[in-house]
């Protein structure tokens, strides 16, 4: 691949890599960056990095393992949205209260109906608030005022060869656009996710503000040079929404692992008794009830002993629906069968889940994307039980060599799953699964994303753009 080629550091062009998740910010969506900027300093491309400052991440990774002393990164703060100003104001006014509970006024606040507009009107103006000042785009809105800023100054003092924008959230593309049209730079659009409308809550959204987002999501891919998806699917979907004029801009290039950090862990070996991990959060529908379930069955019908299985639940997984994970282990009589682990720093984590068993996937309802743990999972030849409908997610794995594909709402599959991941528990097939992976290596993908940034540099060198 052209794109694999590593050239002499004078040789480098220089990409400015706009990414509002990065390092040591511990969500999902910093990985990706992080990963294309390891390596595309490795494959002739200096990245400039473009983020927030680190106080906004909800949670922070404390290895920070992914931010090299030689990487630029340039972080700026964010406007506050006009629902955190109000809130703002709120906490002030109501500190200024005496003989008041802060969080229990905060609370009446928040769910009180003002009585002059009436409970329907109220509803109807809050959410076209919420749709055309705060969720539209995304609530991450606020960054990209100082994000534009900050990018001009940076061409200012660099000629960038290309710009890359990796979303969600999606308003990071608007920061894209607004550098491409003022400084004409060739522009490549990564979706992590699909910039799908729908997929937002009632209250997010309205008639109006549905048109304007799908006007600028026109606009993003249209004035792009490339635009990536993660899987064929979400290139098909985005397809049908753009038209055939724009297809060639498509390119598929799909998450993956980085083979330097599963190293470590190749070779560990597995606990003593039957382990099942599950690493993330529990949204978007994704819950461990159905797997609950079946091995509070099993146990219940003399087919597994509570002694013989551990289950681990790490991350944000306190609550799925809205229903403690806690308290329905407790009914199921497992509660010395799950082990609910609040954040663990991800080395810890990958140690974890290389000595498990068997690792859960929990894609329901999305036929488009793929768990960005997946190919951690298929990284370490790992034994997968995934919990999915048809799409995206299974049809990954229908060619991976120890995967179970388990419909969410068939409880008998997940028992067999768990029968058949008990007889094989201590077969080793990793060394196919890893054959299978190659494809899924970060700096192979990398290599990938430089061959189309080499492409269009070229093509505006040549005149051609």
């Amino acid at each position: 691949m052209k794109g694999m080629a590593v050239l002499d550091f004078n040789e480098k062009r220089q990409i400015l890599l706009i990414a509002y998740h990065f390092p040591p910010d511990s969500a999902v969506g910093a990985i990706r960056p992080a990963k294309f900027a390891k390596y595309l300093s490795e494959l002739g491309w200096e990245p400039t990095i473009l983020s927030v400052k680190t106080c906004y991440y909800d949670q922070l990774d404390g290895n920070d393992h992914e931010n090299p002393q030689s990487l630029i990164i340039k972080r700026t703060t964010k406007l506050p949205t006009l629902k955190e100003t109000y809130l703002s104001l709120k906490k002030v006014y109501l500190r200024s209260l005496k003989n008041i509970s802060l969080a229990k006024e905060q609370q009446k606040w928040m769910s009180s109906t003002p009585p002059l507009l009436g409970g329907s009107m109220y509803i109807r103006l809050h959410r076209y608030f919420n749709s055309l000042f705060i969720y539209l785009p995304d609530n991450q809105i606020g960054w990209f005022v100082p994000a534009m800023i900050r990018g001009l100054l940076l061409f200012r003092r660099n000629s960038f060869d290309a710009i890359l924008t990796t979303g969600p959230p999606h308003s990071i593309h608007l920061i894209g656009l607004a550098l491409r049209m003022m400084t004409k730079a060739p522009w490549v659009v990564d979706f992590r996710d699909p910039w799908s409308i729908k997929s937002k809550g009632p209250m997010t959204r309205s008639k109006l503000s549905d048109f304007i987002e799908e006007k600028m999501m026109q606009q993003v891919i249209r004035h792009s040079d490339v635009v990536i998806n993660v899987t064929p699917e979400m290139t098909a979907e985005l397809f049908k929404r753009s038209g055939a004029a724009l297809e060639s801009k498509f390119v598929n290039l799909s998450n993956g692992f980085d083979l330097e950090e599963l190293k470590p862990f190749l070779a560990e070996k597995k606990y003593p008794q039957l382990t099942i991990t599950y690493a993330g959060s529990f949204y978007m529908g994704r819950n461990p009830f159905l797997l609950l379930k079946a091995v509070a069955d099993l146990i219940r019908e003399g087919r597994l002993r509570s002694d013989q299985i551990q289950i681990n639940l790490i991350g944000n997984c306190q609550y799925a629906d809205g229903i403690s994970v806690e308290a329905f282990t407790r009914a199921l009589g497992l509660t010395r069968v799950v082990k609910i682990v609040e954040h663990l720093p991800h080395k810890d984590v990958l140690g974890i889940m290389a000595r498990s068993h068997g690792l859960l996937l929990l894609a329901p309802g999305q036929p488009l994307q793929i768990p960005a743990k997946t190919y951690e999972y298929i990284g370490l030849g790992a034994f997968i039980i995934a919990v999915c409908e048809k799409g995206a997610t299974q049809n990954l794995l229908k060619d991976y060599p120890f995967s179970i594909i388990v419909d969410p709402l068939n409880l008998e599959a997940m028992k067999g799953a768990l029968v058949a991941l008990s007889r094989q528990k201590d077969c080793d097939g990793s060394p196919e699964a890893r054959v299978f992976s190659e494809r899924y290596q970060h700096r192979y993908l990398t290599g990938c994303l430089v061959d189309v940034l080499e492409s269009i540099t070229q093509a505006v060198e040549n005149g051609i753009k």
